[in-house]
């Protein structure tokens, strides 16, 4: 996977992958550097918020499925005690 920061005019002026990347020496000395970490923090806290989003539909999708086994485990359990009781 590679991360890419594009300037407004779309130039890449930043970019890091598992082998390398691409930088200038320049950007340490005008700013740049800070004004990509800005953006890369940023494109962070919004990825910790869209996960928690699928995180949160997993857990509920895992609690809803709890619910229908607990549901159908009780139905199952009472149809058992009718049983024994016999007809009413």
């Amino acid at each position: 996977m590679e991360v890419q920061v594009r300037s407004a005019q779309g130039k890449l002026i930043w970019a890091r992958n598992a082998v390398g990347g691409v930088t200038s020496a320049a950007y340490g000395l005008d700013s740049t550097l800070k004004e990509i970490k800005v953006a890369l923090e940023t494109a962070l806290e919004q990825c910790d918020g869209e996960l928690a989003l699928f995180e949160d539909v997993e857990r509920s999708e895992s609690q809803v499925s709890q619910l229908a086994l607990i549901k159908a485990k009780t139905r199952v359990l009472e149809e058992k005690v009718s049983l024994m009781n016999g007809p009413t």
